[in-house]
């Protein structure tokens, strides 16, 4: 029994032993692995890119008589039905760009528009929001996202989109495909409430516009984004350089109203001068190439055209062409200049001098108007006094050309006004012109003249920069597209770039025409230059 016992209670500890150890040995196991993290929500999945990113509907080179209107933002539903009930009155189509936030707080206004028959589209969930900035997987949230509030509004998903406060980056393009949408859309002009206060104004601004373009309309809270993430653009595309911010809890004030009177007057005034309303969409379709393909300068010819290498406005030698020959007899037979007043002169110089020569500039023929300028010349119509005039008709340059059976045409035709947003505008237009002559007069050679200085004492626009900044980018176009561009300004500067003093006809006055010395050093250097 004894022994029975003691083997019993031997048993027993070591049964007890075992079961400590084990437990021990369970509890080490645990703390040696890691906790499986609690997943609280599920990650977005990173998208699916295709590699063709979405289309960009932009302003367009064109011969026609076209443009496009869009609409940004929003003010009030007031505003809102002013602007639609302009457009109904004239038969318009109407696009118009709201943020996600904006459908979400007032999806009734999104439904009225579309139940109006005016098309939506995709701002991103805030309008002021730089996609360029973010990641592809947060644009293609936001843009979705947007996409799924436009659609509870009213039923309907945008198929574009318009991001202004943003540079159009491949992937920013990508992102846009993966939402759903079908492009993009980037204007060229930026209007809102503070852009007008006349309508002459609005008849100023459809005078220097450049056919193709896409114009903004800012609404309410649209306004400052250009400012605010494109500082670059401020003054270059921005009509008014500094409108207000509207925070978007603030009550539009009422003169965001005065946004529908501007609407009606610059519909009235593109109407007057035969535009073409249409949709960004359609405008594409009247795309075409204006001079020809565009090939790549020399760097050291490039840098010969930039602004900021010139501490004065001059250059050491002329731009432009630089394989010449001296002018012999026939060579202005059918040649034709075409100016305005600066023209002008030079037309009553010849024609002096011809009282005593007849076969002076023989064969040269002039068409000039003292206040024709490019765009004037592009957008009159025909009759209009300022364009030139030929067998006592007052025609455009282009019909005019054909009549005189031109084979070379010397053009210098200075742009309606100096601002900072107009200078690409002059080049397109200045491409618009020689278009349309060479679709009136096939084969016909085309020599673009430098725009002359002025006389130091002079100071009202434009100034000698703003001329040399011209000049420089119009050779520049030139010779990316194989045209033909003569310096005449050259020789009739001093040695700070102004226009010689003893060559300017009216030094108390425009300090710009030419006196008969001015005239005869520009036939020289035009007789010396032949192309």
């Amino acid at each position: 029994m004894k022994t029975g016992r003691k083997y019993g209670v031997f048993l027993l500890l070591m049964l007890a032993l075992l079961f400590v150890l084990s437990g021990c040995t369970n509890r080490q196991g645990q703390l040696d692995e890691t906790p499986e993290p609690i997943v609280y929500m599920t990650p977005t999945p990173q998208p699916v890119l295709s590699e063709n990113a979405a289309g960009v509907l932009t302003g367009i080179e064109t011969s026609q008589l076209v443009v496009s209107i869009i609409f940004e933002g929003y003010a009030d539903d007031e505003v809102l039905q002013a602007i639609c009930e302009v457009l109904d009155t004239y038969d318009l189509d109407g696009l118009f760009f709201v943020d996600g936030n904006t459908a979400y707080e007032y999806p009734n206004m999104v439904s009225y528009l579309v139940q109006e028959g005016y098309e939506i589209g995709n701002s991103g969930m805030r309008h002021h929001a730089a996609a360029d900035r973010s990641s592809v997987s947060s644009n293609v949230h936001q843009f979705e996202r947007t996409q799924q509030l436009m659609y509870s509004a009213c039923g309907v998903y945008p198929k574009y989109a318009c991001f202004n406060a943003s540079s159009y980056t491949q992937a920013v393009l990508q992102a846009v495909t993966a939402s759903g949408l079908s492009g993009v859309v980037k204007p060229d002009i930026f209007l809102n409430h503070d852009s007008f206060v006349e309508k002459e104004e609005v008849d100023t601004f459809v005078e220097s516009l450049v056919r193709g373009s896409i114009i903004s309309i800012h609404l309410g809270n649209a306004s400052g984004t250009y400012e605010e993430a494109n500082s670059d653009l401020v003054g270059r595309v921005s009509l008014d350089p500094t409108p207000s911010i509207l925070d978007g809890e603030e009550k539009v004030n009422t003169v965001d109203l005065h946004i529908s009177e501007i609407l009606t007057w610059l519909i009235e005034s593109l109407t007057l001068n035969h535009y073409t309303i249409v949709t960004p969409t359609e405008l594409q379709d009247a795309r075409v190439n204006l001079v020809g393909s565009e090939i790549a300068l020399p760097t050291n010819y490039s840098e010969r055209l930039n602004l900021i290498n010139y501490s004065l406005p001059r250059t050491d030698i002329p731009l432009g062409v630089t394989v010449t020959r001296t002018a012999t007899a026939g060579d202005f037979y059918d040649t034709v200049f075409v100016g305005d007043s600066i023209m002008a002169n030079l037309m009553s110089y010849v024609n002096w001098r011809r009282e005593r020569d007849q076969l002076f500039w023989d064969g040269a023929q002039f068409l000039v108007s003292s206040k024709l300028t490019l765009e004037k010349a592009l957008i009159s119509d025909e009759g209009a006094p300022v364009l030139p005039m030929v067998e006592e008709r007052r025609i455009h340059i282009e019909d005019a050309l054909k009549i005189l059976g031109a084979r070379r045409v010397y053009i210098c035709l200075r742009p309606e006004n100096i601002r900072a947003y107009s200078e690409e505008r002059y080049l397109t237009n200045l491409k618009v012109l020689i278009y349309l002559i060479r679709q009136k007069n096939p084969n016909i050679d085309v020599v673009i003249l430098s725009i002359p200085p002025v006389i130091s004492a002079r100071n009202a626009t434009p100034s000698n920069w703003q001329v040399f900044n011209y000049n420089l980018m119009v050779c520049r176009m030139c010779a990316s597209h194989g045209i033909t561009f003569l310096d005449i300004a050259y020789p009739l500067r001093n040695e700070k770039g102004a226009l010689r003093d003893d060559y300017c006809l009216d030094p108390d006055s425009y300090g710009s025409h030419l006196n008969d010395a001015g005239c005869e050093a520009l036939l020289n250097y035009i007789n010396a230059n032949i192309p």
